[in-house]
């Protein structure tokens, strides 16, 4: 699922969260997490900074699942901050 995104700080808790969030608490039937994972990874092919990485991962999260970042520890103070 994560495209070596692992290797970008914050990737592996944002992924951990959206993957999480996907599965128990989607709202829009058809979506699915390799949508916000594949952004990710262009964003990421294009050498974006972390953070911008991370933001793609997490998307489509409040739409699709409802869940909020808020809720939820999911990501460090400059990431959601970025958000």
């Amino acid at each position: 699922m994560d495209r070596g995104l692992s290797e970008i700080a914050g990737a592996d808790e944002a992924l951990a969260f959206v993957g999480d969030a996907y599965r128990t608490r989607l709202r829009r039937a058809g979506r699915t997490v390799e949508h916000p994972v594949a952004v990710a990874g262009l964003l990421a092919d294009d050498a974006q900074p972390p953070r911008v990485v991370v933001a793609g991962i997490l998307n489509d999260v409040l739409e699709d699942t409802g869940r909020r970042l808020a809720s939820s520890r999911c990501c460090s103070a400059g990431t959601s901050h970025a958000l």
